[in-house]
């Protein structure tokens, strides 16, 4: 009866320490089955998903831009479908607008400013070894292709410039600031650099061109009696001043007329392209241009 007793005993004290797992304590009818199981985890997954899709609505609406309606007044010769567009898509047409109108008139400014310098310095390495009737000649060649570079520096197309006024304009704008403002200022460079690009295709450059390249012949006839050369002089001089006018480009001209008439979308034009480079020798001089479209 004892060692009963001590065993007895020590089957309980070892349930005491070791309870029996959970399952076996649980009433039968709180055990899941197969199907309860799936539909809880479907619903866990109901309501997770709806939960994300309750998230990234909060997320849409809050980071929707604040400037979705903001509207500003019609550039002039504008109308009222150019003032119903959001003022941050205008503005970023004017701004890629001037940022390919520069880059053009960089290439055209550059291309010609070598070729000005070419032929300066081609006529001033003729100097060497010419008698003077040929130094008159090379002395006034020489200068009067300085003049056209001169020129190009005096006076640039306003598009290289500008284009980096808004570019600095924008990058510094404070947070808060007026979109209106943004684009007003905007407009005002476009309006400038595409006028800047008409005077340069005009016919007041034209006649500028021909007045100078005609003065240039006569001082070399009637100043110094050299007609065959002023003939030559004043045919090639005009040539190459015609030649840089109908290179000029006018992209910004294009741009503020789409703008106008509320043609905010990518430019369906052909792509066109040219090179004009100075052909230099001993006893010859010429160009070569090449066309691309």
């Amino acid at each position: 009866m004892v060692a009963r007793a001590k065993v007895a005993h020590r089957e309980v004290r070892h349930r005491e320490l070791w309870p029996a797992p959970e399952s076996q304590h649980r009433p039968k009818s709180q055990t899941c089955t197969p199907h309860e199981a799936e539909s809880k985890g479907r619903a866990i997954r109901n309501a997770s998903l709806s939960y994300v899709l309750a998230l990234s609505a909060l997320f849409t609406v809050a980071v929707r831009p604040a400037w979705a309606d903001a509207r500003c007044a019609p550039i002039a010769g504008g109308g009222a479908r150019l003032g119903a567009v959001d003022a941050h898509l205008r503005l970023q047409f004017v701004d890629r607008a001037l940022r390919h109108g520069a880059r053009r008139a960089r290439q055209w400014a550059w291309s010609w400013a070598g070729i000005y310098s070419g032929l300066t310095t081609y006529n001033l390495i003729r100097l060497d070894g010419a008698d003077s009737a040929g130094r008159i000649d090379d002395l006034v060649g020489a200068s009067a292709s300085a003049v056209g570079l001169l020129a190009l520096t005096i006076k640039p197309l306003k598009v290289m410039s500008d284009q980096r006024r808004l570019e600095r304009r924008l990058r510094l704008a404070r947070p808060d600031e007026d979109v209106c403002a943004q684009l007003a200022y905007a407009e005002q460079l476009l309006v400038r650099d595409a006028a800047s690009e008409k005077l340069g295709v005009g016919a007041l450059t034209q006649a500028g061109s021909f007045a100078f390249n005609l003065g240039v012949s006569l001082l070399l006839g009637l100043g110094f009696g050299h007609w065959s050369q002023a003939a030559l002089t004043g045919l090639i001089g005009i040539g190459v001043g015609e030649l840089q006018i109908i290179t000029q480009p006018t992209d910004v001209v294009d741009a503020l007329a789409r703008y106008q008439g509320a043609d905010l979308g990518p430019s369906t034009g052909w792509l066109r392209g040219w090179a004009l480079a100075p052909i230099l020798g001993r006893d010859r001089a010429g160009f070569a241009l090449a066309i691309s479209f």
